[in-house]
């Protein structure tokens, strides 16, 4: 015949009636656990769209190795077709693959942005230790030939639907054309506060 469980004496009483009471006290009641799955549901919702309007926008850097090619214009076949020179066509290639390094498999830009370009020029080779120096310094500027508008053209090209969604979302700008012991092509894209009708999937 099975005998009834006898219930705990004095002091194991008092002890699991303590114990109950601690994991009461412990446990998270429903609201707070509600709270809690919201706010990691908005903070996923922040990340899975990072080209939102945020208080602290990231700005994406794009760097083009080497001499910057200004967009050369269209050239004329014999029979009348156009075609890109081979020059512009291979320099923003590579700009193209230096803006996918840059984004890093992100999708492009859909908010509007600003773009700021440094176009570090070469210092010609036939020209003095003290000419050279004196570029290098910034008192001596690159007046010459190709404008910058040309370097922007090719630099805004390489960087279209890969950094941005279209070019047509760059509102700021800002070139500088400098000599520079290395010479290369910068860009810094980055992405300013507008309305949510404003912003491209």
């Amino acid at each position: 015949m099975p005998h009834a469980r006898t219930p705990p004496q004095g002091g194991g009483a008092r002890r699991q009636s303590q114990h109950q009471q601690n994991v009461a006290e412990h446990r998270p009641s429903a609201a707070k656990t509600q709270a809690a799955i919201r706010g990691r549901t908005q903070d996923r919702a922040i990340v899975a769209t990072p080209w939102l309007p945020l208080a602290d926008p990231v700005a994406i850097t794009i760097v083009i190795g080497g001499p910057p090619t200004a967009k050369g214009r269209p050239r004329m076949t014999r029979r009348g077709f156009a075609y890109t020179p081979a020059a512009t066509r291979k320099y923003e290639a590579h700009g193209r693959l230096a803006a996918q390094l840059a984004m890093d498999g992100r999708p492009p830009i859909g908010a509007p942005c600003r773009a700021e370009i440094m176009i570090d020029l070469p210092v010609p080779q036939s020209w003095s230790t003290k000419r050279r120096d004196a570029a290098l310094c910034g008192d001596i500027r690159p007046t010459s030939r190709p404008d910058a508008d040309n370097y922007i053209k090719a630099a805004l090209d390489a960087i279209n639907k890969i950094v941005v969604a279209d070019d047509s979302l760059i509102i700021e700008l800002s070139a500088r054309k400098r000599y520079a012991a290395v010479p290369q092509l910068t860009i810094i894209v980055t992405p300013l506060a507008a309305a949510a009708t404003q912003v491209r999937p």
